[in-house]
């Protein structure tokens, strides 16, 4: 048997670091600091919405899009909150990883 990919320490821990980078850049409107993190190979599947972009550029515009919906007052500002103990990673053998875990989302008032 081929034994599996290994989970290490320190792959959890920058994955850990790259979703609080993710998510602080996009939440905030930081387009300098997200786009560096996004490859345009992304694919995002929204959990409510399903697949909204199936290429880097894509994702990117559309926070650009949901930005400039909250400077002109049609989008709300949001804030994500990672539920404690709930993240989880899991390498893939000449790959990378994949990341899950809960989250919290609230609208600043």
């Amino acid at each position: 048997l081929t034994p599996g990919a290994v989970t290490s320490p320190e792959l959890v821990e920058r994955m850990a670091s790259m979703d609080a980078r993710l998510f602080d850049a996009t939440f905030n409107c930081r387009l300098e600091a997200l786009a560096p993190l996004v490859d345009d190979d992304l694919e995002f599947i929204h959990d409510k919405h399903g697949r909204t972009s199936t290429t880097g550029a894509a994702f990117l515009q559309g926070v650009r899009d949901g930005c400039k919906g909250r400077e002109e007052g049609r989008n709300f500002r949001a804030r994500r909150e990672l539920v404690a103990g709930t993240l989880q990673t899991f390498a893939l053998s000449n790959y990378g990883a994949v990341q899950t875990g809960m989250h919290r989302f609230y609208a600043i008032q």
